[in-house]
């Protein structure tokens, strides 16, 4: 069956189209609603209203096709666009930042071809995707975008997307409208910070849905899960990692004999800032290998660190989110947070800095 043919049967004789594909239908729906972030989504509700909306979306997607597509081409990608489009809608009424997470590389694509574009500068590409990230944030989070309406031949994606792109010109407006406010590659400071105070990060603005007592007391019992000797390792490559001073009992603790002790704080116990991270790491190693009594290197050292910091960083941050967290597992929401930081570098700079407040506060109370 053509495309013509489909569209006109499904127009004049919805009843016999639906005989023909109606098990499609259905099973791209289930297959839809067992993904861990849709299980919100009630299966029967879903089905109904992508057949509701299939008509004008296939009409429309036929009309732009090519005569070769194969109409149940053509129809698979309907039904999966309508399911999304169901999704992202409900994770708006939510209020859901997971909605922000989905559209992360799209708004991070926008911003490097509007760089590439020359509208806006090379050097704030970063701050940009920042400040986007943080302005889209607010809206879902204090309601803004629940004036849309759903109708059967628009989308969610296209009216979010469309939020999106004014957001980049009102960014673009504050940036660059007055040079006497705008010294070379200097930021805004109300883009710093809206009128709240609170700050651009994503993840520092996603962590007010918690208090800082609260996250000091989590990564307090997750510090507890270590076993002892893994603990003292992760400890000490902690304070090491945001250069805090390491003292009398880190060295004891690390099973260092008096010279070594000596060297040792000499060192790590008096500002060392100014080390490059690389440097770190090589300083920060042979101790760890006489604590442990075995040889590694700086490199494997570090990657061993990062592992555990971000499995501890995303457990604090899944706790930070529980109450968002309606439609995933507990552990579904974890992997998909631990991935984000992992992956998307600047996301996991924003959720370093961030993590680097909870831990500088711990270690002041201890």
């Amino acid at each position: 069956m053509n495309c013509q043919t489909a569209i006109s049967l499904l127009q004049n004789k919805p009843q016999q189209f639906y005989a023909q594909f109606e098990g499609i239908v259905f099973k791209i729906v289930d297959r839809f609603c067992e993904q861990p972030i849709a299980k919100s989504l009630q299966q029967a509700t879903l089905f109904g209203q992508v057949k509701k909306r299939l008509p004008n979306r296939l009409a429309k997607v036929c009309k732009k096709a090519k005569e070769e597509v194969y109409f149940l081409t053509i129809l698979a990608k309907s039904i999966q666009i309508l399911c999304e489009d169901a999704l992202d809608e409900a994770l708006m009424r939510q209020k859901s930042p997971q909605l922000l997470l989905r559209y992360q590389s799209f708004i991070k694509m926008r911003v490097i071809a509007l760089v590439n574009s020359q509208y806006f500068r090379a050097d704030d590409e970063a701050d940009v995707q920042q400040i986007t990230l943080q302005k889209m944030l607010e809206k879902i989070r204090k309601g803004k975008l629940q004036q849309y309406r759903a109708e059967d031949n628009a989308l969610f994606s296209t009216y979010f997307k469309r939020v999106i792109e004014n957001q980049f010109i009102d960014i673009h407006r504050v940036l660059y409208e007055s040079q006497k406010r705008q010294q070379a590659n200097e930021l805004k400071p109300e883009l710093v910070e809206n009128q709240e105070g609170m700050s651009y990060h994503l993840f520092e603005e996603i962590s007010d849905a918690f208090d800082r007592e609260e996250q000091v007391k989590q990564l307090k019992l997750m510090l507890k899960v270590f076993p002892d000797k893994s603990r003292i390792k992760f400890e000490t490559c902690l304070k090491t990692n945001y250069y805090l001073l390491l003292l009398q009992q880190d060295a004891e603790k690390l099973q260092l004999n008096p010279r070594q002790i000596k060297a040792f704080l000499s060192f790590f116990g008096a500002p060392y800032q100014h080390v490059k991270s690389t440097d770190l790491w090589a300083k920060l190693n042979p101790y760890i290998c006489i604590f442990e009594e075995k040889e590694t290197s700086p490199i494997n050292l570090r990657k061993w660190f990062t592992r555990y910091r971000n499995k501890v960083l995303a457990r604090i941050m899944a706790e930070s989110l529980s109450d968002y967290n309606d439609s995933t597992s507990d552990n579904d929401f974890l992997e998909m947070l631990l991935q984000k930081i992992s992956s998307d570098r600047m996301v996991g700079k924003a959720a370093y800095q961030w993590f680097r407040g909870i831990v500088v506060e711990y270690y002041e109370r201890v």
